[in-house]
């Protein structure tokens, strides 16, 4: 009777129990809130994350797979404080119970504001952010890229300023949305659009010379596009320096760290760019200024040289004139001595007849005379002979001090060759190298050359004949 009392055992086989497990955690754990702690976070090839959720008493496996965690707006992290939804689950091969997350949020801080910091954090150590990589800003823009909404308020505020201040930029527009979903991947393509050699060139226009990234203020979630990993690779591996102007002045996202420049907001962009080129164009006007004022005190400087080398050929002019009328009266005063010779002489000779007529018979007389005669052509022909020479020997050194005078060398073609630094007349290859300035002066006006070539002997020694091959 009281074997009959006693009620008879339920004994379960392990899978048995594992499944009424399974179907209390199930209807009991179908759709639960955990909040803990990430603790021995695994992202596998698979995309699936594995972890554990843990406080100060407990730890509680998780699994996160693939297909739910392309949505999170986070990266998961050991240490970070979570709240995750999902259902309990008994995974009975290996008799463990896991919690299958399909949703989770940071605790406190937002998940957009965790993905921001994470992202400047990465992209900080992989050196993005150094000024080093970055490139400088042109100072003076001939067309620019504006990546930015054709239809918001930031191009026109853009091209208002640039109208204002009278800027000479081409701007071309590349329209890209700046928010919402698959903006990044549209920003990216923009960036990469400007550095299509085609594009910036086009219908044989100046290259670009700048990417101007702009956006008006906004959310954290509206500026999202502007904190991808997308856009700053884009923004990293552009040729093209790029300035962000993105939101308000207290704004700053991951593309303002990338940039080579960040302007607070866009219309500041646009001034930023229209003072470098106004400040370059004074600069500009102020070289002219100088380089013209330079050009004028050079030109008066060759003036006032070239007038005081006009005055010395005038003085050489006036010197080889006197030089000439010496040389006259001194051919008079030869021509002269000459006669007065040959006066003495002749009368010497009367005289010298007279004492013979007196003296000797009319033979004697007679054969003297003759003799006289004689002498008296040889003398006549010597000092005119003598006169001759002496008239061709005057006429030589008038041709010579004629060639002498630099005028006529420069009229026969040849030129003056003075060095440019210090005004000096050259005459000598070694008194030059190659580069160096010259001035020729003509025999018509001046020419400015530079030296190019040097060689040992001029074109006169080198067509000079052998003197060995003619002795043999």
């Amino acid at each position: 009777m009281m074997e009959n009392l006693i009620p008879a055992k339920k004994i379960y086989s392990v899978s048995e129990l594992a499944e009424n497990i399974n179907q209390i955690l199930e209807t009991e754990f179908k759709d639960i809130w955990v909040q803990g702690e990430i603790s021995g976070f695994r992202k596998y090839k698979t995309g699936h994350f594995f972890f554990s959720l843990k406080d100060e008493k407990s730890l509680i496996p998780a699994i996160m797979f693939r297909f739910h965690n392309i949505y999170l707006k986070f990266q998961p992290e050991d240490g970070l404080e979570v709240v995750a939804r999902g259902y309990l689950n008994f995974y009975r091969p290996r008799g463990e119970l896991k919690l299958i997350v399909d949703w989770m949020e940071p605790v406190g801080i937002g998940a957009l504001q965790i993905a921001f910091e994470q992202l400047k954090k990465k992209l900080e150590q992989e050196g993005l952010f150094d000024k080093a990589r970055k490139k400088p800003i042109p100072e003076f823009c001939r067309r620019i890229a504006l990546i930015t909404s054709p239809t918001g308020a930031v191009l026109h505020d853009i091209l208002k300023i640039f109208r204002q201040r009278k800027t000479r930029i081409e701007i071309l527009l590349i329209p890209s949305r700046v928010q919402g979903e698959g903006a990044e991947m549209e920003l990216a393509q923009a960036i990469t659009l400007a550095q299509n050699p085609e594009l910036a060139s086009q219908q044989e226009r100046a290259p670009l010379d700048l990417i101007l990234l702009a956006r008006g203020g906004g959310s954290l979630e509206d500026l999202l596009p502007f904190n991808t990993e997308t856009v700053a690779r884009a923004i990293a591996n552009s040729k093209i320096p790029v300035i962000s102007a993105i939101g308000h002045e207290v704004d700053y996202t991951i593309a303002d760290f990338v940039a080579d420049e960040r302007a607070p907001t866009p219309t500041a962009a646009a001034e930023m760019i229209a003072r470098a080129q106004e400040s370059l164009l004074m600069r500009l006007e102020n070289l002219e200024t100088k380089l013209l004022d330079t050009i004028q005190s050079a030109i008066a400087e060759r003036e006032d040289a070239l007038m005081d080398f006009a005055d010395n050929i005038l003085k050489f002019q006036d010197t080889l004139r006197q030089m000439d009328q010496k040389i006259l009266l001194y051919e008079h005063q030869i021509r002269d001595s000459l006669w007065d010779r040959i006066r003495t002489m002749k009368d010497r000779w009367i005289k010298l007849s007279q004492s013979l007529a007196t003296r000797s018979p009319d033979k004697w007389l007679q054969k003297q005379q003759s003799e006289m005669l004689k002498y008296e052509s040889r003398i006549l022909a010597g000092m005119q002979n003598s006169l001759n020479q002496n008239r061709v020997r005057l006429t030589h050194l008038v041709a010579s001090l004629q060639s002498l005078s630099p005028l006529s060398t420069l009229e026969r073609g040849y030129c003056i060759a003075r060095k440019k630094s210090d005004l000096k007349t050259i005459n000598d290859q070694n008194q030059v190298e190659i580069g160096d300035s010259l001035e020729l002066i003509l025999h018509r006006g001046e020419l400015g050359v530079k030296v190019e070539e040097k060689k040992e002997k001029n074109i006169w020694e080198q067509n000079e004949p052998d003197p060995s091959k003619n002795q043999e």
